[in-house]
């Protein structure tokens, strides 16, 4: 890729791992934010939570996100 494809990617929300740094403000105080699912069984017509699953895995991640801490950039979901 080009640089001026490759800057403006990045500023659009995806962020290169490995680089580890902010595309906007080159901060490196980066997070990596995880969405996980999780099931629960409910009781139709009380509401009320029967099971739930809490023993998140690797495997049942579906997207994570990057965050910059210092100016508040985020990247797009990216799902697994």
């Amino acid at each position: 890729m080009n640089d001026e494809l490759d800057e403006e990617i990045r500023k659009q929300g995806y962020f290169m791992e490995e680089e580890k740094r902010c595309p906007i403000c080159n901060s490196k105080r980066i997070s990596k934010i995880e969405t996980f699912q999780v099931w629960t069984i409910k009781n139709l017509s009380s509401g009320k939570i029967i099971d739930r699953n809490t023993q998140l895995s690797p495997y049942g991640r579906v997207f994570h996100s990057y965050k910059c801490r210092k100016c508040g950039w985020e990247s797009v979901n990216m799902n697994e």
